[in-house]
């Protein structure tokens, strides 16, 4: 699992994050990281990486839509509010991967990753949350999660972890 990888990393060795904050210094990647040379440079092959984003949010599904629009190799495939209509999305668009909340009401980011993974076993699937607890990147390595990335982290990974997901 990239990112935080919790199927190859042993947790216990990489503990989750702590809270950073004016005057802690918490902007290096993990060491082990796929992603450790921090190049967010999109690759050259001139086709665009299509995303489904999953927030029961609007403003973070708004928010993450803008940004994401930026990147010239990355285009927004859709949009759902909650793990039901995420996987029915991800059946009807099929997009190249997904970037889902791990904690929304009725389906939660975890039961459809695992639904996704029955479904759409091809679509790698980065869970994202506000909470970076060994449980909560547990439950989404054991429901087939490519990526787990703390939202408190997003703009220092996410764009490498998406890009990477999608060449394999």
């Amino acid at each position: 699992m990239y990112g935080y990888d919790v199927r190859e990393t042993d947790l216990a060795k990489y503990p989750p994050e702590k809270a950073s904050g004016p005057g802690t210094e918490r902007n290096e990647m993990r060491e082990g990281s796929t992603m450790a040379s921090g190049n967010l440079q999109p690759p050259r092959s001139g086709k665009k990486i299509r995303v489904l984003v999953v927030d029961d949010q609007p403003a973070v599904r708004e928010g993450l839509r803008m940004w994401l629009s930026l990147q010239p190799d990355l285009e927004i495939a859709g949009e759902a509010g909650d793990g039901l209509s995420a996987v029915s999305l991800a059946k009807e668009l099929n997009p190249d991967v997904i970037l889902m909340d791990a904690r929304m009401p009725g389906m939660d980011g975890i039961s459809a990753t695992a639904a996704l993974k029955e479904a759409a076993p091809e679509i790698p699937v980065i869970v994202l949350s506000l909470y970076d607890d060994v449980e909560t990147r547990m439950r989404a390595r054991s429901a087939g999660a490519a990526a787990f990335v703390a939202k408190h982290r997003m703009e220092q990974m996410l764009l490498n972890i998406v890009r990477e997901v999608t060449c394999e």
